[in-house]
């Protein structure tokens, strides 16, 4: 987060901004994925943002807890947009994935844009697949946009041979659109560095944190 604030992503203000977020992952869910932008969404309102978050309802097999959403600070909203439901939305989803989500998400932010006029836009993946919103979104509307990979998506990561030339061509895109490329260890940056030397400015990174929140005391050691 302080590698942000530097390059002025995030700049304490008089006047408080907000941030979309997009992200498959959000509590009520208590995934291990959830954490990283739960975290950032706890932290952004001292550095003078807001947070708007657009998530699905809960993820298929993905562990839920309520007492997550406690944690949230009280300006922070939440948009919940489920995936279509009945027989159209089973053929999608088989068909497309996690990207049959996108059309509605897409619609929720445009609604958000027009109410809320937010200053920057944040995508995290994976699924990478919603990094395709954020390059439709800084297209459409010019709002700087950073892409959070918490997991690689072509770079760092040996694909599998049916998906090989589309993870490429979308995480070049990606790359090339993006205002930040934002990675979990400075060792995905070096690869990212590596794979896109022309855009080595955009890459920071953000280690996973520690949140002692929630956690018993130590124990007293004994002398």
């Amino acid at each position: 987060m302080d590698e942000l604030q530097e390059n002025g992503w995030m700049k304490n203000s008089d006047h408080a901004r907000t941030l979309l977020l997009l992200t498959y992952h959000f509590p009520p869910s208590a995934a291990v994925a959830v954490y990283r932008m739960l975290g950032l969404a706890c932290h952004l309102p001292r550095f003078g943002w807001n947070v708007v978050v657009v998530a699905p309802p809960g993820m298929p097999g993905e562990p839920v807890d309520p007492a997550l959403l406690e944690r949230l600070p009280a300006e922070t909203l939440v948009q919940r947009v489920p995936f279509r439901r009945g027989f159209l939305g089973k053929v999608a989803r088989r068909i497309a994935g996690n990207l049959a989500w996108a059309p509605a998400a897409l619609a929720a932010c445009r609604d958000i844009i027009a109410r809320r006029s937010p200053d920057a836009v944040l995508t995290s993946g994976p699924p990478h697949c919603v990094h395709l919103l954020g390059m439709r979104l800084r297209r459409r509307y010019g709002i700087p946009w950073a892409a959070d990979l918490r997991d690689p998506w072509f770079t760092n990561k040996t694909p599998l041979p049916w998906n090989h030339p589309l993870e490429r061509l979308m995480e070049r895109r990606m790359v090339r659109q993006a205002d930040a490329v934002i990675a979990n260890t400075p060792l995905s940056v070096r690869s990212f560095v590596a794979a896109y030397p022309d855009y080595a400015e955009k890459f920071e990174s953000i280690p996973n944190g520690f949140e002692p929140v929630g956690l018993p005391p130590l124990a007293p050691q004994g002398v």
